[in-house]
């Protein structure tokens, strides 16, 4: 065989080969980026799930942001004294490496019983309407806050208004009613 010939088959096979292992290089680089991240997935979900069983009220408003094994704990607390029983949470979930809060506290935060009761009482007044004034619920909005009850929108006439407030005021749970509602003949 001709040498030229020979050493341009013989670069071309370095060639080869050094393009085939920097293919491998990042395939391998990829796979473990991959597997990282998975492993902050499941870091997460491990994280938060801690933080439910501890205190299912500030758990909602704690945010969680794992980066190889690094947990950063973000949102608001109640109380200060929640902040290191959260840490310790965190920190006892396998493959965390360390936990940095930046919680903060704001002592207006809402239990989420008291959220999902506001909803469930919005809803019932809601029912409560639908049953009495019919198609005319379907413009009104309810919102409820510690039973505290308000109607906004719009209704066809001063008695359906007069209803509905009436309505909402008898259902059980349902301290006050704030009427926001317009006649718009």
């Amino acid at each position: 065989m001709n040498k030229p010939i020979a050493f341009i088959i013989l670069l071309s096979a370095f060639a080869s080969a050094g393009a085939s292992a920097r293919a491998a290089t990042q395939t391998q680089a990829k796979t473990s980026a991959a597997m990282a991240q998975a492993k902050d997935a499941l870091i997460t979900i491990g994280v938060k799930a801690r933080l439910l069983a501890t205190d299912m009220d500030t758990a909602t408003s704690v945010g969680v942001h794992v980066n190889h094994g690094d947990v950063v704990l973000r949102g608001a607390v109640r109380d200060a004294s929640e902040i290191p029983r959260l840490s310790d949470a965190a920190s006892g979930v396998s493959g965390v490496r360390s936990v940095e809060t930046r919680l903060t506290v704001d002592r207006a935060l809402r239990p989420v019983s008291a959220q999902v009761a506001d909803v469930a009482l919005a809803t019932e007044v809601e029912a409560r309407l639908a049953a009495q004034t019919g198609i005319n619920a379907l413009s009104v909005k309810t919102a409820s806050r510690d039973g505290h009850v308000t109607l906004s929108g719009g209704v066809h006439s001063a008695s359906v208004k007069s209803l509905m407030i009436s309505t909402a005021a008898q259902t059980p749970g349902v301290k006050s009613v704030a009427d926001r509602l317009e006649v718009k003949p």
